[in-house]
């Protein structure tokens, strides 16, 4: 997975505002991820944990904001 694949997955341009909040820093940690670690299964197990977490983190967000 390299840089402009991991900004596609991360990206939080197109939320609501109170959305991107939410969003915008599993953004910058992913692009920290790729940036900084060489390619390796656990750079990979880590992006997707990442993205599993920032899609819950959305999901609460919503149902938070329902009420």
């Amino acid at each position: 997975m390299n840089r402009e694949q991991t900004s596609k997955l991360f990206r939080y341009e197109h939320l609501p505002d109170f959305l991107q909040v939410a969003s915008k820093p599993f953004h910058e940690l992913a692009v920290n991820i790729i940036d900084s670690l060489p390619p390796s299964e656990e750079r990979t197990l880590a992006i997707r944990s990442l993205w599993e977490a920032k899609n819950l983190t959305v999901y609460a967000v919503v149902d938070s904001n329902k009420g």
